[in-house]
């Protein structure tokens, strides 16, 4: 392998890596699949999203039960920022 394309190689893989950083940190929205895993009170829920456990308040009016899936609307790729926007199935 010569110098160049090693150096090619180095520089694909660092201008890959600062966009793939620079795409998570992005505020825009983003919307996830989450089961409920208890129902709150105050219309909130406790929901898990790729295994991790977040309490969540729904702007749909629709009464959710455990294992519902559901969709969760994260404003502006804010984790602090997020709601149920409707229910899947």
């Amino acid at each position: 392998m010569s110098i160049g394309t090693k150096a090619l190689e180095t520089l694909v893989a660092s201008v890959a890596e600062y966009v793939s950083n620079a795409i998570s940190k992005a505020s825009y929205d983003v919307t996830v699949q989450g089961i409920v895993t208890a129902v709150l009170p105050n219309n909130r829920y406790k929901i898990e999203i790729k295994g991790t456990a977040y309490t969540v308040p729904s702007a749909i009016s629709q009464t959710l039960a455990v294992n519902n899936t559901v969709l969760v609307l994260i404003a502006q790729n804010n984790w602090n920022t997020k709601y149920i926007t409707g229910k899947v199935g």
